[in-house]
């Protein structure tokens, strides 16, 4: 190695590794950070002058759009192998919870006269929350492609243009679904 070069681009040093790491979790922050908000406003009802509805559109939908756009940065170093592998571990993760919280949102486990049981609620879940989660992947990998051409601002716009388009989809896919599957729990015996 030439001296004065940087240690972060060789392997041995765990450099790549930590570029890696630092490209899943910038994406999953940001789509964090905007669960977090919306768990908050959800949970308070008015943040400031805001309810929770105008403050979801204001702040919380701004920030979910931020994602691949910190993917697109997060990702720009990366090789194609390692830029796919990243897709997916966000994918995953993003898709994992989206269900999760989808399925304790419309299961009702506690039900005491259910109409349907959790278990017919998995499916639906699980379809939805990858609805979810790939606006993220899909929209993050179409950033990074401008990104590496020196075309950041473009990149960013698109990407989160895309991202809304495919979030739409996916509340498109969750009405969808809560239609198809009807009620869960009945307030009365059946």
């Amino acid at each position: 190695m030439a001296s004065g070069s940087s240690d972060s681009n060789d392997p041995r040093t765990g450099g790549q590794a930590v570029r890696f790491v630092s490209a899943v979790v910038a994406p999953l922050a940001v789509t964090g950070l905007a669960y977090v908000l919306w768990w908050i406003s959800d949970r308070l009802g008015y943040i400031g002058p805001l309810d929770r509805a105008a403050f979801g559109w204001v702040v919380v939908l701004p920030v979910w759009l931020c994602a691949p756009v910190a993917a697109g940065v997060a990702w720009r170093r990366l090789t194609a192998g390692a830029t796919m592998v990243a897709a997916i571990l966000v994918g995953v993760v993003v898709s994992s919870v989206a269900a999760i919280l989808f399925w304790q949102s419309v299961a009702h486990p506690d039900c005491e006269f259910p109409i349907r049981a959790p278990i017919d609620w998995v499916l639906p879940s699980v379809l939805v929350g990858v609805a979810i989660g790939l606006g993220p992947v899909l929209s993050g990998l179409l950033a990074v492609r401008f990104v590496r051409t020196n075309h950041p601002w473009r990149g960013a716009v698109l990407g989160a243009a895309a991202d809304l388009g495919l979030l739409f989809m996916a509340i498109i896919a969750f009405a969808f679904v809560v239609v198809a599957s009807g009620a869960s729990c009945s307030r009365t015996p059946i």
